[in-house]
């Protein structure tokens, strides 16, 4: 008989696991897809930025430029078309997709949707890049290409001309002037009926590339040229420690107090630990850490409270051992993880103790008092087991946000976790760092609530059946 109920639950976690996994690979899927829609919308250019860090510029020479955008933007894997297949008007051209750079790509775009017909637009591109190619080696290109960019959309050529007369050029000069003119007057608006067009472009497309970028670990920073995968790899490791140790602190004694204020809730102690716990979960995080940061690691407002080492995580003293590095600054992270302990504490003690008072309402609660088992067993053995279900979705589901809500503890201490990494990220525009996080904090959040089924399928196997049917 025991063989039978060990084979029934067996069966009983595979189906459970196989019925979340069959959800969670499409929800991963979505977060990919909606993660790189989003990073499509980003300003800035990738490649042009990092044809700038490498000191190419289109004002040297237009064809070296854009042969090495090219090339750059070919190994990024952000060239071709963006997704696996693609809708497209009839007027629109494969050939808008390989024009460089990307804001004249854009432009060009706009300009077909507008015209709706790229014969006209792709003669206008060529008549510009023809003059930007004749006054490339000569002083008026830098002010004569600008002023190109500006006349995109505009119908004449006044200022070009402008610039033109400056210069003593030949009846050449004022030919590319002229067919640019007459191409531009016939960049018209056009209402013509739109027929979409369907393509199929398989695995060569950007967001297939994206995804073998991230998966391999080849995304660059802009802000420096470090891999992505290994700044948020020396950065989790301290992010990770603090949610560890927060949460499994603030489980621990939030159990405790809860049972004991559950038992003692007429005592003065009781009484004045409610008041701190609301005190805790009603005060900002950031507030708090700052108080805590002024009062206890100076002596400003005497010795005795200069209690712990002054904050902050040196880099250039951090040595290759993840471990050694916690060793040697274990005191610094001892005021940070008081400061979440104690906000954690709060919400989680209020929650269990809430819990724990439905449970002794409970018909079961009752019988097992009527027994002359003692309050305090009751409580442990039986109320509390009960009292868990709600508090394990809680816990669970706070370890993504631990992650990103120890951003606010991270700078404050100046910790080098994945928060501070996402704050500095954003204040720079590193874009490939800021989208790696929020697919990290995704899946996190996804194998967080796995892990919530899990525990409730070995605790509460009756609960967790209702759930998979």
């Amino acid at each position: 008989m025991h063989l039978l109920l060990i084979d029934h639950r067996e069966e009983f976690m595979f189906k459970l696991l196989l019925s979340r996994i069959v959800f969670l690979v499409p929800t991963v899927f979505i977060i990919l897809v909606s993660t790189y829609l989003l990073s499509t919308y980003t300003p800035g250019d990738e490649v042009a930025i990092r044809l700038e860090m490498a000191g190419e510029s289109s004002m040297r020479d237009l064809d070296q430029y854009e042969l090495a955008y090219k090339n750059l933007e070919r190994d990024l894997g952000l060239s071709g078309p963006k997704f696996y297949w693609s809708m497209m008007p009839d007027y629109f051209s494969d050939e808008i997709i390989e024009i460089v750079p990307l804001f004249t790509r854009n432009t060009l775009t706009e300009l077909t949707h507008q015209v709706k017909d790229w014969t006209i637009v792709k003669d206008y591109y060529n008549s510009a890049r023809e003059l930007k190619l004749f006054v490339q080696d000569k002083s008026v290109y830098r002010e004569l290409s600008l002023e190109l960019n500006r006349q995109m959309k505009h119908d004449q050529v006044s200022a070009i001309k402008q610039l033109a007369i400056q210069e003593n050029y030949d009846n050449s000069l004022k030919e590319m002037i002229n067919a640019l003119n007459k191409n531009i007057a016939n960049l018209r608006v056009s209402s013509a009926l739109i027929y979409p067009r369907i393509k199929w472009n398989g695995t060569n497309n950007q967001f297939h590339d994206w995804i073998k970028r991230f998966w391999n670990g080849h995304n660059i920073s802009l802000r420096d040229g470090v891999s992505v995968t290994e700044k948020i790899r020396q950065s989790i490791w301290w992010t990770l420690s603090l949610s560890f140790i927060t949460l499994t602190l603030a489980c621990v004694l939030s159990t405790i107090m809860a049972v004991w204020l559950v038992g003692n809730e007429s005592s003065m102690i009781a009484k004045v630990l409610n008041s701190s716990l609301y005190f805790f979960y009603s005060i900002p995080l950031f507030w708090f850490a700052t108080l805590a940061l002024v009062f206890f690691t100076t002596d400003d407002y005497g010795e005795w409270t200069h209690l712990l080492p002054s904050i902050g995580i040196k880099f250039w003293e951090l040595g290759d051992s993840f471990w050694g590095n916690v060793g040697i600054y274990c005191r610094q992270i001892i005021l940070p993880i008081i400061c979440m302990v104690l906000v954690s504490l709060s919400y989680l003690t209020r929650q269990l103790v809430v819990d724990l008072k439905k449970q002794s309402k409970r018909l079961y609660s009752t019988m097992v008092r009527a027994k002359g088992v003692t309050p305090n067993r009751l409580r442990w053995n039986h109320q509390l087991p009960n009292a868990l279900m709600p508090y394990i979705t809680i816990v669970t589901g706070a370890l993504p946000r631990t992650i990103v809500g120890s951003a606010i503890i991270e700078v404050i201490f100046n910790i080098p976790g994945v928060g501070k990494l996402l704050l500095d990220s954003i204040y720079f525009g590193d874009w490939p760092v800021i989208f790696t996080i929020i697919i990290i904090v995704g899946v996190v959040t996804i194998f967080s609530y796995l892990l919530s089924d899990i525990l409730y399928a070995v605790l509460y196997p009756q609960a967790a059946t209702s759930i998979l049917n």
